[in-house]
């Protein structure tokens, strides 16, 4: 409670039970150490890692179906085009957009051109779509539209990148070849999830494999090494 007070996000109600006050503090650590590193071995220490991946492997399959709690996620998005060449690392990650449900929308921003001749007039459509949703935009910037569960390199994100001055629209981010060509969606990627989702041997979860550790495994070896000797050992020396 005084974590979330010192960030100004209100109080929430004090769970009971073992294992709510558990759940409650692993989403409360999540929340106040994002990006540093400690999830991990929160999730370890609380032997709460295997069930934490399966149900975010559950949730990112149900993305993909766009089921449960994704059943409404919108298809489209709308993004302004954040390209500076002079900046080190594009801001790709922190791009402004603008998510698209409007059926007559839609069917303005799937509308893209192939031929260069009729870019301007593209961008004009997608700045009326911009300013219609109560955000400011100038002739200058450029809007691309996205399909969220095609691939980067579908022909249609491809080609709307291009129409927004990407030189090279289908390649312009060099990421991992799994993600970068395999559809979010199910139903895009040919009625089976994505191997980046399914896992396996080049998935998000590449490597995990329940009770065991990269760090310091014990041997595999015959009574006699050091290790098999202690039957009491149960926590890693590594650690």
């Amino acid at each position: 409670m005084q974590v979330r007070n010192r960030a100004g996000i209100g109080s929430v109600a004090a769970p009971s039970g073992q294992q709510a006050f558990e759940s409650a503090i692993v989403q409360e650590r999540k929340w106040e150490f994002a990006g540093e590193f400690n999830l991990r071995t929160d999730l370890i220490r609380m032997n709460r890692l295997a069930s934490e991946i399966d149900a975010t492997k559950q949730a990112m399959k149900n993305l993909s179906n766009k089921a449960g709690i994704y059943a409404n996620t919108p298809v489209y998005r709308l993004y302004k085009l954040e390209k500076n060449a002079q900046v080190y690392g594009d801001p790709f990650l922190a791009l402004k957009y603008i998510e698209i449900t409007n059926p007559t929308e839609i069917a303005t921003i799937t509308n893209v051109p192939t031929s260069s001749a009729n870019y301007a007039a593209y961008q004009t459509a997608l700045r009326n779509i911009v300013t219609a949703h109560g955000q400011t935009t100038t002739t200058d910037d450029k809007w691309y539209p996205t399909n969220m569960f095609q691939a980067y390199t579908s022909t249609f994100n491809g080609n709307a990148r291009k129409a927004a001055g990407f030189l090279a629209g289908f390649n312009q981010l060099q990421i991992g070849n799994i993600i970068y060509t395999k559809p979010t969606g199910s139903a895009e990627n040919g009625g089976t999830y994505p191997n980046w989702i399914e896992g396996g041997g080049d998935g998000l979860f590449y490597g995990f494999v329940p009770n065991k550790t990269e760090l310091l495994p014990f041997a595999a070896a015959s009574a006699g090494h050091p290790l098999v000797d202690n039957p009491n050992l149960t926590q890693l020396p590594g650690y």
